[in-house]
């Protein structure tokens, strides 16, 4: 998103996550925090008030990218995100995505390929767009789950490169 910073209409949470990032990180773009965001199927809103970290989120939250740091489990060809923050109303917070709901989806690929590269990482950044609902069967537990998987980003963390591990270890 780097190489353009003037996204002002799109359906995709990458893409909003990656221009709140950008914009919270750098002066230059920082402005676009309050610039109107036209979000496919939502409507309009400034970027800031887009996303809420999960750990400030409570039962009923509406409308809104959901994000923090997540625990990834797969499940056959699909997986769970349990967000490591508990909900402000003391709930643990998960995603399920079903099999069929990953092979229904048109960029399937791209999401197998982040999922294939998770499976060694202690967690995952998640952003994800949808309302946090009671889980029926565990009164500790919340679900979020995204209208569809455009609304969904997986973030890896960043790996430790050989060279900076032997440094670690060597401290």
């Amino acid at each position: 998103m780097s190489s353009s910073p003037s996204v002002s209409s799109t359906g995709f949470v990458e893409d909003l996550a990656q221009l709140w990032e950008e914009a919270k990180s750098d002066p230059e773009v920082n402005a676009l925090l309050d610039e109107q965001i036209t979000v496919v199927g939502v409507g309009k809103d400034k970027l800031r008030f887009l996303f809420k970290r999960v750990a400030r989120s409570m039962v009923g939250g509406k409308n809104q990218i959901w994000h923090g740091g997540a625990r990834l489990k797969r499940y056959g060809q699909g997986f769970a995100l349990t967000f490591i923050d508990p909900t402000e109303d003391g709930k643990k917070l998960s995603t399920y995505v079903s099999a069929a709901e990953i092979a229904d989806y048109r960029y399937r690929g791209m999401l197998l390929d982040v999922l294939q590269q998770a499976h060694d990482r202690t967690y995952v950044t998640a952003y994800i767009w949808g309302d946090i609902t009671a889980d029926e069967r565990n009164e500790e537990r919340a679900s979020l789950k995204p209208a569809n998987l455009k609304h969904l980003y997986i973030v890896l963390p960043l790996q430790p490169t050989a060279a900076s591990a032997e440094a670690t270890t060597a401290i």
